[in-house]
């Protein structure tokens, strides 16, 4: 055991780096918006439906057509054990989220300090500890969130299968595949650069890879079903988007936030990169560490004013704040208006009053409402005299309470005209 402690002894105080960095200020800067609820939501139906589904968000849209390629549920059932165990509070599954990452980095952390080197383990981890985007993207429930960890563990194995082609490390490879790309399609990329860098190792024999097209069959057989029962109703969809991308010479749909698998792979290049600036000048190379520790620790210290991508001083505690209001009022058939973050229907709030058993009406149930809960920092004269449809819906209203949440953000109640004069 002590050999163990002091073979590692460099990896522990990175775990506590590790762990402080990432529940610092956790819920100032917790992301809980319209993925988070929607995603949540979709899990509390699973648990009250008591019905398995295959899939679960859309993946990728295209306006045109109105179709959709669909995702795995695999996070919902994944999710389903910690809200069952914490009463539906979402904290704990950021938890879960940060431990995952953790586990993906020690693991990666142990294959290159047996294969590797000393030097090369130490590099990746810090690089790995101190980043902020891989700070940002492990503290909050999020699908491609869980691409990072997991895209960490085919580097690990294409590490290990550089130094032996074991059968169950090409099969582990292709389940990881196939887990990935249920979980979101941005997963692909990930997907090539393995390959890639797969058929770089060695020469690869027609078995060894029946052993990963297996792993991957058996990792991706939730969709591979979906589609089977549905007509292919997928790979249709993503025929149909190629042709018209080509046809009308258009982009291909693409956000930011798919390089976010790739980045296990990056800062491996990265720190390969560094490994080889310390042979020709170790002060240069200790200098660029040292500042790139005091750029992430500006960055990630201080408390945040908002939640992660969240509207300036709106986060997950003012949500909150905005929920217990609700629950006290006493108010039922009523419905929730989000003139804040740009998701009018409001689903973060809406799964938060949800599993505390007074949910607000439908998202399309707005008619049929006597009164609506509306938090905006614009004047609630103006937000009622536009032309928001929930509020079109059930119009003339008055505004029969008020309250400040936080600095210029106020939550109101707006009841239809015809009820209070009852």
């Amino acid at each position: 055991m002590r050999k163990i402690i002091l073979r590692n002894i460099f990896l522990i105080p990175l775990v506590f780096i590790f762990l402080f960095l990432r529940l610092n200020h956790l819920k100032a800067s917790l992301n809980f918006s319209t993925d988070q609820g929607l995603g949540l939501l979709e899990t509390y139906e699973i648990y009250q439906s008591k019905k398995i589904r295959l899939i679960g968000f859309t993946g990728l849209s295209f306006t045109e057509s109105g179709r959709y390629i669909y995702n795995s549920a695999l996070l919902y059932y994944l999710l389903l054990p910690l809200m069952l165990l914490f009463k539906w509070n979402p904290l704990p599954a950021s938890y879960f989220f940060i431990f995952l990452q953790l586990m993906s980095l020690i693991i990666i952390y142990g294959v290159l300090r047996k294969h590797y080197g000393y030097h090369l383990s130490i590099v990746y981890s810090t690089l790995y500890v101190f980043f902020p985007p891989m700070i940002d993207y492990s503290r909050f429930i999020w699908t491609p969130n869980l691409l990072i960890p997991l895209s960490g563990l085919c580097l690990a194995l294409l590490l290990l299968l550089k130094k032996s082609k074991k059968n169950y490390l090409l099969f582990l490879l292709g389940f990881f595949w196939g887990i990935g790309l249920q979980l979101h399609y941005s997963f692909l990329l990930v997907m090539i650069l393995s390959l890639f860098s797969f058929f770089l190792i060695k020469k690869i024999r027609v078995r060894e890879t029946l052993f990963v097209l297996s792993g991957f069959v058996f990792g991706f057989s939730p969709i591979l079903i979906f589609e089977i029962r549905n007509k292919f109703y997928n790979a249709q969809t993503l025929f149909f988007i190629l042709n018209t991308i080509s046809s009308h010479k258009q982009s291909f749909p693409l956000s930011s936030h798919y390089i976010l698998p790739l980045l296990p792979f990056i800062l491996y290049f990265v720190s390969k990169i560094i490994l080889r600036l310390i042979k020709y000048s170790r002060r240069l190379a200790i200098l660029l560490m040292g500042v790139f520790i005091f750029w992430s620790l500006i960055l990630v210290i201080p408390k945040p004013s908002h939640g992660f991508s969240m509207p300036d001083n709106w986060n997950y505690q003012a949500l909150k704040k905005v929920e217990g209001i609700i629950l006290s009022s006493g108010r039922e058939n009523y419905n929730l208006v989000d003139v804040l973050t740009g998701d009018t229907r409001a689903m973060a709030l809406r799964y938060l009053l949800t599993v505390s058993n007074n949910p607000p009406q439908g998202v399309t149930q707005y008619s049929k409402s006597s009164s609506i809960f509306l938090y905006t920092r614009e004047p609630i004269g103006t937000v009622i005299k536009g032309s928001l449809w929930e509020l079109n819906e059930v119009k003339p209203v008055v505004v029969s309470g008020q309250w400040q949440i936080v600095d210029d953000i106020y939550l109101y109640l707006l009841t239809h005209f015809t009820t209070v004069l009852k």
